[in-house]
């Protein structure tokens, strides 16, 4: 039987052929299952809606060497960003202790930032622009045209970027403090992005008018209000309470400026890095070789 102290054991001879700062990319995929008896598969619920359990497989791998240096399979019903400090945990036990790990919005909490900065963990971590430090920045760029005031362009890749230093400190057991260690916040503005999202707003919005349309002229009961906020997200339903049929709607015109701001805008934070904003982009596109990966393994 493999054990996890032979799983240990396979990893830290793996941590020993890493060099130092050396970059990790940390990505998962979920994959069906046939059997019944291991416990990640009775808890795994297919996302699919296919009548099959599933695992969540996490691999981590080297961008140079691309190597995999760490694996561990989750139950399919663990999301991405609660399993991080499992990960987190695993690696530092095997002593993989001067590497820089790449994640993607998946992983991005607080918790999860909080856990970088007490571990001084090296990091790239693409992050959510529904984020509250991202949305205030992209909010303060007020109105523009064609580009947000005070970004500078990078003529090969086309995009608007600039660079936030940023202060987090985390309070720790007995009081104590650990503060972040070269914290920043890598904003990006894509004007061809922008344009295409912003289509598929309005687009997505004639498709939900259309159904609510549809579902007033049938007198259709509505489903539960999770489903009715996921299925109609830009506009406000008022329905009869007690038959929950459709009465009207408008259009949620707080969701639909806020789709509009942030169109175009992604952001990536690191932690530990003296790297410029293009950089840490190209550091972070790195990953693709990752989704290759999954996509063999499958």
């Amino acid at each position: 039987k493999i054990t996890e102290h032979h799983r240990l054991g396979l990893l830290k001879l793996r941590s020993q052929r890493l060099g130092k700062d050396e970059v990790c990319a940390v990505d998962s995929t979920s994959r069906s299952a046939y059997g019944r008896s291991l416990a990640d598969i009775r808890w795994g619920k297919n996302k699919d809606s296919l009548p099959l359990a599933q695992t969540v497989e996490v691999v981590v791998y080297t961008l140079s060497s691309h190597l995999p240096v760490y694996y561990r399979t989750f139950p399919g019903n663990i999301p991405d960003s609660r399993s991080l400090q499992t990960i987190l945990t695993d690696l530092q036990q095997a002593g993989f202790d001067d590497i820089i790990l790449v994640t993607d919005r998946g992983y991005e909490n607080l918790r999860n930032l909080e856990s970088y900065i007490a571990k001084g963990q090296a990091m790239v971590m693409c992050t959510k622009v529904q984020q509250k430090q991202v949305s205030e920045k992209i909010l303060a760029f007020g109105e523009f045209n064609s580009r947000p005031d005070g970004m500078e362009i990078d003529r090969d890749t086309r995009l608007y970027y600039r660079q936030y230093d940023l202060v987090h400190d985390v309070k720790g057991n007995g009081g104590s403090t650990k503060k972040s260690d070269r914290l920043r916040l890598n904003l990006y503005f894509d004007s061809m992005r922008r344009s295409e999202e912003l289509v598929n707003l309005e687009i997505e919005m004639m498709i939900q008018k259309e159904a609510l349309d549809e579902m007033i002229a049938a007198k259709a009961v509505l489903d539960d209000d999770v489903t009715l906020k996921r299925a109609y997200c830009y506009y406000e339903i008022s329905y009869d309470p007690a038959t929950r049929i459709i009465l009207s709607y408008k259009e949620n015109e707080k969701k639909i400026a806020k789709a509009k701001r942030v169109s175009g805008f992604f952001a990536i934070m690191t932690h530990k890095l003296e790297l410029s904003a293009m950089e840490t982009f190209r550091t972070y596109r790195l990953r693709d070789e990752q989704e290759k990966y999954f996509q063999q393994m499958k």
